[in-house]
């Protein structure tokens, strides 16, 4: 397990306030995300959590500031499977290192239909009038 200051990391090519501000960093040949943060009493109980996560075969590691202490665990890599082939049987999936992005669009905006008008005649006085709702 391994304990590194923002000032190391910064000789890792990653800025301070990308480590302090960021929920995901691209370093050590792999992206992390940022599992938990710890006031620096709590040190234990984060190389806890880096000692479970190592024994999982997960790669972690912590970064120690002058406030507190951040447990950064690996982001697995999300395989995608290809299907447009024709050479290939159907019973055979073939995958992808490569990273899956979609762009989701924003439903269609839908307008509100007209609220039907209804029509009252009234007396008032001898004096007809009519109103609409």
């Amino acid at each position: 397990m391994t304990v590194y200051t923002v000032e190391a990391l910064q000789e890792e090519g990653i800025e301070p306030e990308v480590v302090k501000t960021s929920l995901q960093i691209n370093c050590f040949s792999g992206t992390f995300r940022r599992d938990r943060d710890f006031p620096k009493r709590f040190k234990d109980e984060a190389l806890k959590i880096v000692e479970e996560y190592r024994k999982d075969d997960i790669k972690s590691f912590i970064v120690e500031t002058a406030l507190y202490i951040t447990v950064w665990k690996e982001e697995p890599k999300k395989p995608e499977v290809l299907l447009d082939s024709p050479s290939i049987p159907p019973d055979i999936a073939i995958f992808s290192e490569r990273e899956n992005t979609e762009t989701i669009a924003p439903p269609p905006a839908i307008e509100p239909a007209p609220t039907p008008r209804r029509t009252i005649v009234r007396k008032y006085r001898g004096q007809e009038y009519t109103i609409e709702i």
